[in-house]
Formats: structure tokens, C-alpha cells, sequence
């Protein structure tokens, strides 16, 4: 699915159906926050049908309409295709570089986001300081796993890791 924060609702996942490469588009135009979770190959989000032509190509004749700060990419693999032309106009991107275990994946997501929204209101923690809160508290279960710390050492902050949201509910 993808899904797109915008301080109080999120867009993009209508109701269980599957995300395509329209509801992924949209949501860089109308959310602050928009996390993709599909699966990726270095040219492409397969599961969503987005390649990296299809986002340069939108993102040429909508930069004026951008509206995603951060996009996390919590898919088994992002290529730099993807990346690189977000983070050209700002975006800063989150993404790994390599397949990674999706119990990674979430028990990562999940603790970061916790960090970075933490309640009702925000005085602008960081990304970079969100992100190791979030690796702080992974369950000792997940980093019991041997590929866990390969794994973590692959998910990269591309852009400005000093970037902060705040906002109040």
C-alpha cells in the first residue's frame, strides 16, 4: 500500500485495495509523508507498476505541486533510479539498497514513526534522531536474528537527515 500523512488523514490505500502507480503520484502532490510499502527492483516498484521514467516524467511536469518532504520506501530493494530524482527537488528519501526481511522492515517502520509522530503534538523531532530511537528499541527477538544487523546497515537516509516535522492535532 501507500500511504500518504498529511497531519491528519491518509490517502492512497482505498479501502484494502491494492495501491497502483496513480494512488503513488498523487500522494507526493498531497501528503508530507508518503511511505510505499511493494515490492522493488532497481528500475521499478513492481507492485505498484511505478518505473523510474513514470516518476521522472511526473515529477518534470509537476514539480510546482510537490508537496512530499519525506518518502519511505519500505520495500525489499529501491533503486537509485527511484531516488535520485526525489531527493534532486528535496525530498529526502529513506530506502534500503539491498532485499531485507519484511519482519526487519516493520519492526523498523513501525518504531520510527512512533518516534517521529509521537502524539498529539510534535516540536520537530529529527528524522536521524527518530531513526535511533527506532533502532534503539527493536525486540531482542528481531536483532537475535543473524541477517537483522546486515540488514539494518543497508537502510540508507538519502537527503537531509536534519528535517523535522511539527504540527499539533
Amino acid at each position: 500500500p501507500v500511504r500518504g500523512w498529511n497531519g491528519a488523514r491518509c490517502t492512497g490505500n482505498r479501502g484494502g485495495q491494492k495501491a497502483d502507480q496513480n494512488d503513488f503520484l498523487r500522494a507526493l502532490t498531497t501528503a508530507d509523508v508518503v511511505h510505499v510499502l511493494a515490492h522493488g527492483d532497481e528500475g521499478s516498484l513492481v507492485d505498484i507498476g511505478v518505473t523510474a521514467d513514470s516518476l521522472e516524467a511526473f515529477l518534470c511536469s509537476n514539480e510546482d505541486r510537490l508537496r512530499a518532504s519525506l518518502v519511505v520506501f519500505s520495500s525489499c530493494l529501491v533503486g537509485q533510479e527511484l531516488i535520485i530524482p526525489l531527493v534532486r527537488r528535496g525530498v529526502t528519501v529513506i530506502a534500503p539498497r539491498t532485499e531485507l526481511h519484511w519482519d526487519v522492515l516493520i519492526g523498523l517502520f513501525t518504531r520510527f514513526y512512533y518516534h517521529l509522530f509521537p502524539g498529539t503534538v510534535s516540536q520537530g523531532i529529527t528524522i536521524a534522531e527518530a531513526y535511533r530511537r527506532a533502532l534503539q528499541r527493536l525486540p531482542l527477538d528481531l536483532l537475535n536474528e543473524p541477517y537483522t544487523s546486515n540488514e539494518l546497515d543497508n537502510i540508507v537516509v538519502y537527503g537531509d537527515p536534519s528535517m523535522c516535522f511539527r504540527y499539533s492535532w
